[in-house]
Formats: C-alpha cells, sequence, structure tokens
C-alpha cells in the first residue's frame, strides 16, 4: 500500500514538474516572440488620403519609429531633449515619466531596442481635433532600478495630432472662427485637408495653417 501510494506522489510530482517546465518553456519564448500589432493600414490609409491628400504615409511612419526609439533614449538617459519630435505636450510627458519613476526609485533603463514592425492602428475626428495613431512592435531589454535587465515584447503607441500652427495664423491675423468656411458662398468646408467647395465648386485655400504633430507615446498593453 506504502509503495503504491509512494508511486503515485511521483508520478504526480513528475507531471507537476512537468507543466511547470512548460510553463516556464512558455513565458521564455513570449520573450522572444514579437508581439503582433493592429494591423489597420489599408482601411485607415484612403481615409486619411481622403481628408489629406498630400499626407506622407511612408514619411510620418520613418518619424513615428525614429521619435519612439529617441523616447527610449531619453528615458534612459534622463534627458527630455533626446526625443527627435519636441513638441510642448511630448517633452511633458517625458519629464512627468522621469520624475515619477525618480520619486519612486525605478529608473528605467532600455537597452537592444528593437521594432519590429509598425502599422497604423486608428485615425479618430471628434471635438475639433484629427488624430493618426501608430502602433509598433517592440522588444527590448529593460532595466528597472538597482535590478537585472530582462527582455521584453510589447506594443507602443505614437499619436500624431492635426494642430493649427499658431505662428502662421498669427502672420495672416486672422480668427480661426473663419478658417473653415468658403470665401464665395459660406458654406463649412467639413472635410478637413479640402481644396474645393463641395457646393459651389470654388478653390478653397486655408486661411488658417495646420501642422501634424506628435504629441503621445505610451504603452498599448491590451
Amino acid at each position: 500500500m506504502l509503495i503504491k501510494a509512494f508511486r503515485n506522489w511521483t508520478r504526480q510530482t513528475s507531471a507537476i514538474l512537468q507543466a511547470m517546465k512548460i510553463g516556464e518553456a512558455a513565458r521564455e519564448m513570449r520573450k522572444e516572440t514579437p508581439c503582433s500589432v493592429c494591423g489597420m493600414t489599408r482601411l485607415i490609409l484612403p481615409q486619411i488620403a481622403e481628408d489629406f491628400p498630400e499626407f506622407s504615409y511612408s514619411e510620418f511612419k520613418a518619424r513615428a519609429e525614429t521619435l519612439l526609439l529617441s523616447y527610449f533614449t531619453a528615458i534612459t538617459q534622463k534627458q527630455p531633449e533626446r526625443l527627435s519630435e519636441r513638441s510642448p505636450a511630448l517633452l511633458e510627458q517625458v519629464r512627468q515619466e522621469i520624475t515619477h519613476q525618480r520619486a519612486d526609485g525605478t529608473p528605467h533603463a532600455y537597452s537592444e531596442v528593437r521594432l519590429h514592425q509598425t502599422e497604423l492602428a486608428d485615425y479618430r475626428k471628434q471635438d475639433g481635433e484629427c488624430r493618426v495613431v501608430f502602433q509598433s512592435a517592440v522588444g527590448y531589454m529593460l532595466r528597472i532600478g538597482d535590478g537585472e535587465a530582462e527582455q521584453k515584447q510589447t506594443r507602443y503607441n505614437v499619436e500624431l495630432l492635426y494642430v493649427q500652427d499658431a505662428g502662421a495664423a498669427q502672420e495672416h491675423q486672422l480668427d480661426a472662427a473663419f478658417s473653415m468656411t468658403c470665401p464665395n458662398c459660406g458654406a463649412p468646408i467639413r472635410s478637413l485637408g479640402s481644396k474645393v467647395c463641395e457646393f459651389c465648386g470654388t478653390a478653397v485655400q486655408e486661411v488658417n495653417h495646420y501642422a501634424w504633430s506628435f504629441d503621445k507615446i505610451y504603452e498599448f498593453d491590451k
């Protein structure tokens, strides 16, 4: 009886140990395997092109990737000015992250950063704003505080905002309230980036000048 019980215990223990090994192997594999991204480029790009015919996807994608790489450098070196794109919103975001990490005693240091893939993930027009979201699959070594560096695979979103160029608007000394109406018939210009009034066919030149600006970076862990 004791021998049978011992054999059963041995088999159960062996099965548990085997399951633990499989689980550990799966965790290690996840560290090596890039995350999948929300690849909506084929669906989103035509929508952006309709609103902004001059939008250069390849240019902004390259800039988004360069910005993301510089973001990890800025956090690691605790120097917000290392960002490749220095909008006020991005600079403030990085400053706050560095401050919080110092206060918590958990400074982050990134190394061996690699971008596996970048795609368009979202395109939103609401509340007077227009946003394009790039999503990148990222792999890196992360050391927090005095701990050991660990490999991680994750996703990051970089948001591109269509904003008013206040400097150009000031040069024209015109009010923003009149920036999106037809100069001939007064009809609203409902499509951002339109060159022709859809009601009377008059050529439209935007009175206020607008510009694209990267203003947000965050880890997408859903």
